[in-house]
């Protein structure tokens, strides 16, 4: 005989949340990790894309002072994509704001 079975409804307590900040932080992209703020800040005078200059922004490490040169944070990472290549150089981007 046939056995009638009902579908399967996730509960909402059961189903996978995003975390507020993942979804709001956006996409930054990075041009350079360097350890001297005065290289950074001049590769950040050289990087202009979609209006926007390159800035630093300096972070700690393994006990040492990293001055990162970044753009954004931009609302999808396929915006960051665009500018990251508008640039013509090399870059990662990663989620989050820089």
């Amino acid at each position: 005989p046939a056995v009638d079975t009902l579908p399967t409804v996730a509960r909402p307590d059961t189903m996978p949340r995003q975390s507020p900040a993942a979804s709001t932080a956006g996409f930054t992209v990075q041009f350079a990790a360097v350890r001297s703020e005065q290289a950074a800040n001049t590769a950040a005078a050289e990087i202009e894309a979609d209006g926007r200059r390159a800035h630093v922004v300096r972070t700690s490490q393994g006990g040492f002072d990293i001055w990162r040169v970044v753009l954004g944070p931009y609302p999808t990472r396929e915006a960051a994509e665009r500018v990251a290549r508008s640039t013509g150089r090399s870059y990662w981007i990663y989620e989050g704001r820089p």
